[in-house]
């Protein structure tokens, strides 16, 4: 397999504290990596260095052939790296239809954009009946399905998620899982940040532990026991 993502030795802080140190790291067209670990341990921070929220101060993050460390985040999206945010994945004045059809700037032909936006509805079934609704109006979970349909529009070639069940219900995390099942592709990485550990080993085919800004423990699934490693790691939560 080609490698969709390559991080090499990179270094990013907030307010001149690291978090990233050194890190490197590389992802598959197609893996499903799963990145856990505690609080602060620089999930978070990962994802957004490589959507360009967070700016790396040293290191090179390759998309690709692409070096990312000096586009800007509306750049590094127009290449095809999709990004759902842990908060604040849909704009709440917006209609369900309006706020897909926005994640579908890049696309200018507007006959386009409307065939990708029912292409969507069409592998969500929540989609047609709320499309006319106020995003502000929805539950936690049917935002997180809002949000996740605008990252489906773009067709991204690396999907970042970033705690998509947090605060959700049992019911809505099972929903949630389905429809990621529905949205991979053969040839998509994605890097999924999770608490629920349970629900990052249903879906990925790697499991990532991050300890200080760096990975500690990387293995594919199948290579190790889950019930041997600290519930630090592995207990819902």
């Amino acid at each position: 397999m080609k490698p969709a993502l390559t991080i090499d030795r990179l270094t990013a802080a907030y307010d001149r504290v690291p978090v990233l140190e050194a890190m490197n790291f590389t992802a598959a067209e197609g893996e499903r990596v799963a990145i856990l670990g505690a609080n602060g341990a620089g999930k978070t921070t990962l994802l957004k260095a490589i959507i360009g929220l967070v700016k790396s101060q040293s290191g090179t993050i390759l998309f690709g052939n692409t070096r990312l460390e000096h586009l800007p985040v509306h750049g590094r999206l127009a290449l095809g790296i999709g990004y759902l945010p842990q908060r604040h994945a849909v704009f709440p004045t917006l209609t369900v239809e309006e706020n897909i059809l926005a994640a579908g700037w890049m696309f200018r032909d507007r006959r386009e954009r409307r065939q990708r936006l029912e292409a969507v509805c069409d592998v969500l079934p929540f989609l047609p009946q709320h499309r006319h609704r106020r995003a502000g109006t929805l539950s936690g979970g049917e935002r997180q399905i809002v949000g996740l349909a605008k990252v489906r529009m773009q067709h991204p070639k690396l999907l970042l998620l970033d705690e998509p069940t947090a605060g959700l219900a049992p019911v809505w995390m099972e929903r949630i899982r389905q429809i990621l099942e529905a949205l991979f592709t053969a040839e998509t990485a994605v890097l999924i940040v999770e608490q629920n550990a349970g629900f990052a080993l249903d879906i990925a085919n790697r499991i990532c532990v991050m300890e200080a800004g760096r990975i500690a423990f990387d293995r594919k699934r199948g290579a190790f026991d889950p019930a041997s490693f600290s519930k630090e790691y592995f207990l819902e939560k």
